[in-house]
């Protein structure tokens, strides 16, 4: 009877206990998990219009040199940008 209430006491105790260590590991994970996409989310942004200024600036000079039309510049470098994509995306399903 004693030994009954004492297991139940020990066992609330230690169930008790790996919850509060389970909440708390979550609890960091979440953090850490938060903290990098945020840092992730704001360097593909600036890279994103890092790379649209390029493009653009690209595209205004590449008719200069060639002797086309600015539209078909823009035609040319999204092409391009479309290749790239699915020989990329080609290589990282093999």
């Amino acid at each position: 009877m004693i030994k009954d209430e004492i297991l139940k006491i020990i066992k609330s105790e230690v169930s008790d206990s790996v919850s509060k260590l389970t909440h708390d590991n979550l609890n960091i994970n979440v953090d850490h998990i938060k903290s990098t996409m945020k840092r992730n989310l704001t360097i593909s942004g600036l890279l994103g219009i890092g790379l649209l200024f390029l493009f653009l600036g690209v595209a205004k000079i590449i008719p200069n040199f060639i002797g086309i039309s600015e539209g078909t510049a823009f035609f040319l470098i999204g092409f391009g940008l479309i290749v790239v994509a699915f020989i990329y995306r080609a290589g990282a399903t093999t």
